[in-house]
């Protein structure tokens, strides 16, 4: 009994899936969601989602048990070490001729989107941002990564893509299907273009992959 008691302690514990006002949903994991009580979980509305609860929006009342939720940060993270680990070289026992070594890449040729994220968030931290602003922006972050790739490089993110990414439905709407407000849209946009923008001055690109009407601003 004592040894389970021991076993059943050491145990991780499931971590609650939370959920904001702006349809985002993190976890209690250190750092996937704000802290209980602190001003960014009053401000943006925090709150647990218990099995089966349904939310009511307006006129509108949805089921959040019948939507498949996940931590953002959680997901974006499962993702990049899921492709890290995809198609691994067979094993053979034939004699495999040696290949001349590659050049060494430079950080703009092997630099992704996943690095970009870990660098800016670091550079926030560095510069005394809050706590609150760096997890929000981080939360911003691993939903560019969510649908642009974890793992695209830098270098083959061009305005386009940028701009398809701007005008989606993940940026533009929120889970139940009705539109975010403006501000709200205009601050995923504005978080995925300042970290391009550090980016180019970090060197980490040649030029911000920005959309022509955004380049300025």
């Amino acid at each position: 009994m004592g040894q389970k008691k021991k076993a059943d302690a050491e145990a991780p514990a499931t971590p609650t899936l939370l959920w904001n006002e702006r349809g985002m949903i993190g976890c209690t994991l250190p750092g996937h969601a704000p802290h209980k009580g602190s001003d960014s979980w009053k401000f943006e509305h925090w709150r647990k989602i218990p099995p089966g609860e349904f939310r009511k929006e307006g006129s509108v009342v949805f089921g959040l048990r019948d939507t498949a939720l996940a931590c953002e940060v959680c997901s974006a993270r499962a993702r990049s070490a899921a492709s890290a680990t995809d198609d691994p070289a067979p094993k053979t026992d034939e004699p495999v001729e040696a290949e001349p070594a590659p050049k060494k890449k430079s950080k703009k040729d092997d630099a992704t989107l996943a690095y970009l994220a870990d660098r800016y968030l670091a550079n926030m931290e560095r510069a005394g941002k809050s706590n609150g602003t760096c997890f929000s922006y981080k939360l911003e972050l691993a939903t560019a990564m969510s649908e642009l790739g974890a793992d695209t490089l830098l270098s083959d993110l061009t305005p386009e893509k940028v701009a398809l990414y701007f005008g989606c439905a993940r940026v533009n709407k929120k889970k139940n299907g009705k539109v975010k407000s403006p501000l709200s849209i205009a601050k995923t946009q504005r978080v995925l273009r300042l970290a391009l923008v550090w980016a180019e001055k970090a060197k980490l690109i040649a030029k911000a992959p920005l959309p022509e009407d955004l380049a300025t601003h």
